[in-house]
């Protein structure tokens, strides 16, 4: 499965929302990557006009072509005819709407480009994303609508807020301390003072 990000402007996100979210074209530019789509892949939405995150799809087929006027370009012969049916997951209101100076700079797919220019790594039309941002943000979106979640998110899709304490040893997400050698996560040895006693004793 692949997480996409189609950068659009604001007019050709209200077309695609009056398609009742069922139809999505990319420009020419994009053949090569729209070969790669599959039923079942993600599409997260990026208005860019707004710098906003408004909604996220399921890709319900492969790409094919069609010329019939819908999404409009500054390039008159821009027709965005490579297309693939979606199905909406999630669409905020436009008062929802996540704002990408919050949650672009948590992203690690920015990463790549200096942290005062992080803002250029979403200009591109088309992106893959990592499955972590995406997820990460549609959680973000399911809050908003007050969705629970259908099952806990991947433990790598969570931001990390740990550190190193004044040992140099890593903290994980919690604060718990990860002995040096061990992956982030695993257990800590407890010594015998923190063992608790047998029930009953």
């Amino acid at each position: 499965m692949n997480y996409w990000m189609l950068s659009i402007t604001e007019e050709n996100f209200a077309v695609t929302r009056a398609q009742g979210f069922t139809v999505q074209g990319f420009g020419t530019r994009q053949r090569r990557k729209t070969d790669r789509m599959v039923k079942g892949d993600r599409l997260l939405f990026y208005v860019r006009g707004l710098r906003v995150f408004p909604a996220t799809a399921t890709i319900a087929s492969t790409v094919f072509e069609d010329e019939e006027p819908l999404w409009t370009s500054e390039q008159g012969n821009e027709h965005f005819k490579y297309r693939v049916r979606i199905t909406e997951d999630f669409a905020l209101p436009d008062d929802k709407h996540l704002r990408v100076i919050e949650i672009g700079p948590r992203m690690e797919y920015v990463r790549r480009w200096p942290p005062e220019m992080w803002p250029f790594a979403l200009m591109e039309e088309l992106h893959l994303l990592p499955r972590k941002d995406f997820e990460f943000i549609e959680e973000e979106m399911r809050k908003l609508l007050g969705r629970p979640s259908p099952r806990p998110p991947s433990p790598d899709s969570r931001p990390q807020r740990g550190g190193f304490n004044r040992r140099g040893n890593n903290r994980g997400p919690r604060g718990g301390r990860n002995v040096q050698g061990q992956g982030e996560g695993a257990p800590v040895a407890q010594s015998p003072a923190q063992t608790p006693a047998p029930e009953g004793a």
